[in-house]
């Protein structure tokens, strides 16, 4: 895939498996129902989602 990603100057991808989105990724967006809830550096958005998901499961 890092082949790939260095011949095409791009990659969209979308994966739940955080170690595949850190390895291939700089930039991450977060969609929900067709909404960004979040776009910037990729550990920024998975924080984001990560402690959205955890307050969902408090509730």
């Amino acid at each position: 895939m890092q082949e790939f990603v260095a011949k095409a100057g791009i990659l969209v991808l979308a994966s739940h498996s955080r170690q595949l989105i850190v390895e291939n990724c700089a930039t991450g967006i977060w969609l929900d129902g067709g909404r960004i809830l979040a776009a910037g550096p990729v550990e920024d958005v998975l924080k984001a989602y990560e402690k959205s998901v955890l307050q969902s499961g408090a509730q």
